[in-house]
């Protein structure tokens, strides 16, 4: 008998879905034929047979059989493990049916998701390529695809940047766990064989921008060059700061790769780089090479500034000037010092026409100083603080200096008292020399040498007085008079320019002596006659006195008999009779003496009569002398007693004192008092000024008042 046998196959295409009595699948029956499943059922003799799938390569290769079975309709029979070949015994008219599953070999892919800062809100598109595909869309850092399951076979994975996203951001890389990996959006392809898992990972990382900035002080047009090193800049690039309102300051790089960046500024003659920062901390600066070290993070947005001032410029001259500021002459080689907070920051040199400068210099404040010798000059006029702000220049810095001059002069003796320096008049040494400022203050001395000169030295401009120091037995002759010596004042205002011939003269101080004595000491009476004695001397320390002549003035009612009138001359010991005119007393009388020579003593002598109509008391009578230092009642006048001009309690005057008292009849009586003080009679005593009284002379009456000319120092009626 006969049998049938039949072949189902049952596909599963490994990601869920099984088609039952697939075609285009073959089988064979103990090894031969080529029979289509679930086409033509095979009428067989009863028998034992092997039904096996017939499979082509890519079956074999990509499929693997995951259930067998035969059924009798009856009884089904499983094959364990599955396989491709079952025995069936065929009886006569049964019909067996035998079923072969296959199911499709598998792996699975993953895609990952990284995004460097974890931070950036960027999304993207994961897509698995190849036989089974898929996109999983708007993946964020962290997003994956998880595992897919894919039929066995050549894949790639690739990623596109979601709405809102732009691709040219980031950079890509790509890292598979079957060792690829690589720079991209997309992977090459690779296979996934049976149950492989592969997993991707997709890193995408911000790339960064860097702005440099340019910010210039003050505005400029001046460009301004730069050096970069780094992947995605420029190898130089420049920038200008003219104005506040244009971005020709500023430079962006865009989509940098996180990583180390270098921009250095070359120098620029005129101006310094003053202040170089980031507004983030990745980043060191050398100010003084202008160069700027970044490590740009994922994402970053880094701006640099660099700040330039313009350099300024210091600058004067040095002048030798009057005291009122007037420019003498341009001063070469002074040292001019630059301080900043009181330290030298700088020094130069004046030019040959006195100028100087400082370059280079920052804003800031500064003052100026020169150095000068240490002595012989004043400075009349300095520069104050000087503040400068950037760009612009501070000029007319300026010092004037004054050079010191010496005041000189001579004391000579003036012989003739003339106040004129003559050829015969020799120098005076050892005569001191005051000097004061204008503001009275003394300065110092100075003691005249051998030939008479002095001189003050290193004097700057003020207005001087120079006073001699008088010495006893002189009187100053020029600038002063005898009675009115006078200061030198002498006004320094030239530079350099030295003050001579500020001369003093002087004379010996030509004095005279009169005392007075009369022969009563005791008290007289009426009737009797009284000797006057008048002794003039003339000191040897005293010059010549000319024209000498002495006023007398006896007491009312004495009678002066002209004829006793007589004069003797003692000069070098010997004793004359000295030719004079008559004293001609008439209340009062003049003795015209002449020229005495220094040692002279002349002796004056006259009788006076009382006269009846005296009354008892004391009666003192008045003289003086005077004469000139020059002939001819010239030069200035010598006045008797008179030691110092200038001290007005000295007076010239001198007499005596006479007592009378009228005779009484004999008899027992107690002695009278005597009016005034006897002690002064027929002494010589300045009688004036021991009592007090001003140099008043009674004459008959009327007031003779002696007063002082005012200009030659001469006694006038």
């Amino acid at each position: 008998g006969r049998g049938t046998i039949n072949v189902i196959k049952n596909v599963n295409d490994g990601l869920g879905t099984t088609t039952t009595d697939a075609s285009g699948w073959n089988w064979n029956l103990n090894g031969t034929g080529n029979y289509t499943d679930g086409g033509t059922a095979v009428n067989e003799p009863a028998g034992n047979y092997s039904v096996s799938e017939a499979l082509n390569a890519t079956q074999s290769a990509d499929y693997q059989v995951t259930a067998s079975s035969c059924s009798d309709g009856t009884t089904t029979t499983n094959t364990t493990p599955a396989s491709t070949t079952q025995s069936v015994t065929l009886a006569p008219g049964e019909n067996i049916t035998c079923y072969f599953t296959n199911t499709r070999d598998t792996g699975t892919v993953t895609v990952n998701k990284v995004i460097n800062p974890i931070s950036d809100n960027g999304t993207f598109n994961l897509s698995i390529n190849g036989p089974t595909s898929s996109t999983t869309p708007d993946q964020g850092s962290g997003g994956t695809t998880g595992a897919k399951t894919v039929v066995t076979g050549s894949y790639n994975v690739s990623e596109t940047a979601y709405t809102g996203t732009n691709m040219s951001d980031y950079s890509s890389t790509y890292l598979c766990n079957n060792g690829l990996q690589g720079s991209g959006t997309t992977t090459p392809n690779f296979t996934v064989s049976s149950n492989q898992n592969v997993v991707c990972t997709f890193t995408n990382t911000r790339l960064a921008t860097l702005t440099i900035i340019k910010n210039a002080s003050p505005y400029s047009t001046q460009t301004f060059g730069f050096t970069t090193i780094g992947n995605g800049l420029p190898a130089n690039f420049s920038l200008t700061d003219n104005s506040a309102i244009t971005n020709t300051n500023q430079q962006q790089f865009t989509q940098l790769a996180p990583g180390n960046y270098s921009v250095t500024e070359d120098p620029t003659t005129g101006w310094s780089l003053t202040d170089l920062y980031c507004d983030q901390n990745t980043y060191t600066a050398n100010i003084s090479t202008g160069e700027l070290n970044v490590t740009l993070a994922p994402g970053e947005n880094l701006a640099c500034s660099y700040t330039n001032t313009e350099l300024d410029s210091i600058s004067g001259y040095k002048y030798e000037v009057n005291s009122n500021g007037a420019t003498v002459n341009p001063l070469a080689n002074i040292t001019i010092e630059l301080l900043v907070s009181g330290s030298v920051k700088q020094s130069t040199t004046t030019s040959s026409n006195g100028s100087y400068s400082f370059t280079g210099l920052l804003p800031g404040s500064f003052t100026l100083e020169e150095l000068m010798p240490t002595s012989g000059w004043t400075q009349i006029y300095s520069p104050g603080p000087v503040t400068l702000v950037a760009g612009v220049d501070s000029t007319g810095n300026n010092f004037g200096n004054f050079k010191n001059v010496s005041i000189s002069g001579y004391k000579f003796n003036d012989l003739n008292g003339s106040g004129v320096w003559n050829s015969n008049d020799p120098g005076l040494p050892g005569w001191t020399i005051d000097l004061y400022n204008s503001a009275n203050v003394e300065l110092g001395s100075q003691v005249t040498g051998a030939d008479g000169s002095y001189q003050f030295t290193n004097l700057g401009p003020d207005t001087y007085k120079l006073c001699e120091v008088m010495q006893n037995g002189w009187v100053q002759t020029y600038p002063g008079t005898p009675t009115s010596p006078a200061c030198q004042n002498v006004d320094v205002t030239q530079s350099g320019v030295n003050q001579t011939n500020i001369n003093f003269g002087n004379m010996e101080n030509d004095s005279i002596t009169l005392a007075k004595t009369n022969n009563r000491p005791n008290p007289t009476t009426v009737g009797d006659t009284v000797t006057y004695t008048l002794t003039v001397t003339v000191p040897e320390s005293s010059g010549i006195v000319y024209d000498a002549t002495v006023i007398d003035t006896p007491p009312d009612n004495f009678k002066v008999d002209n004829s006793t009138a007589t004069a003797q001359l003692i000069r070098n010991g010997l004793t004359t009779i000295l030719s004079v005119p008559s004293p001609n007393y008439g209340s009062p009388g003049t003795w015209v003496l002449g020229t005495l020579l220094p040692g002279d003593k002349v002796v004056l002598t006259y009788q006076a009569t009382i006269q009846s109509n005296v009354s008892d008391g004391i009666y003192p009578d008045l003289a003086y002398i005077t004469g000139y230092s020059q002939p001819n009642s010239s030069g200035y006048e010598v006045i008797g007693n008179i030691t110092n001009l200038s001290n007005s309690a000295n007076t010239p005057f001198v007499g005596t004192l006479v007592s009378i008292i009228s005779p009484l009849p004999i008899g027992t009586y107690t002695a009278p008092r005597i009016v005034g003080p006897p002690e002064l009679v027929n002494t010589g005593t300045n009688i004036l000024a021991a009592q007090y009284i001003l140099p008043v002379l009674l004459v008959g009456g009327v007031v003779i008042v002696l007063r002082r000319n005012a200009k030659t120092g001469r006694g006038d009626k």
